[in-house]
């Protein structure tokens, strides 16, 4: 909540600030009316994401009330297609590569917002004409996705802050030298996945 509330301070300071400038200016004309407008409307809505990534968190903290076998194929393309639009805006080549994800088990809406932050902070915290990668792989039992972006270097003790809500950033992470992060979710597969029993599913016969 401290994390959130500082996050939210951001906008809020912008569209007071906005607000203030244009009313105690009684010549104001149409041009700075529009652009304080553009400027509030910008505000807002980066406010209703934090808004909806704070009930997402308290979503997810309750724990899973509806579970289904999710393809992490569709899920990322899913998340890419709400970022691909801003990353053309800035000059980001966005690349997906996750067809050797297994699918996994789990909330929908929570693996596609989880993946679509890893998307839109890799593009946002970049310069222009850098990229951002998403993959994915199994390894054992699980499946991984791994986001790599280019952009500022990030210190060691930034990266450190990365796990914790509403920083920029997720689950396991680490600075490029020259500039940018990798993060890498690790989650469990689909057939590796107990059932109502508490049994593992037997595993999937051999491909010829």
């Amino acid at each position: 909540m401290a994390n959130a509330s500082h996050e939210l301070r951001s906008p809020l300071t912008v569209i007071r600030t906005e607000a203030d400038v244009a009313l105690a200016d009684p010549d104001a004309g149409p041009d700075e009316l529009r652009a304080m407008g553009e400027a509030v409307l910008a505000a807002t809505e980066q406010t209703d994401a934090l808004l909806e990534s704070l009930l997402v968190l308290a979503r997810s903290q309750r724990g899973l009330e509806h579970t289904e076998r999710v393809d992490l194929v569709d899920a990322a393309g899913a998340a890419a297609r709400v970022v691909e639009l801003e990353a053309e805006e800035r000059g980001i080549a966005l690349r997906l590569d996750t067809v050797g994800a297994p699918p996994v088990t789990g909330d929908r809406h929570l693996l596609e917002r989880l993946i679509g932050n890893l998307l839109e902070n890799g593009v946002r915290h970049n310069h222009p004409g850098g990229f951002v990668t998403l993959t994915g792989s199994a390894e054992g039992t699980r499946s991984l996705l791994r986001v790599e972006s280019s952009g500022p270097v990030v210190a060691p003790a930034v990266v450190a802050r990365l796990t914790e809500p509403f920083e920029r950033g997720a689950r396991h992470a680490a600075a490029r030298a020259e500039g940018g992060l990798v993060v890498v979710v690790a989650l469990p597969a689909t057939a590796l996945v107990p059932d109502v029993a508490g049994r593992a599913p037997a595993p999937a016969p051999a491909r010829r």
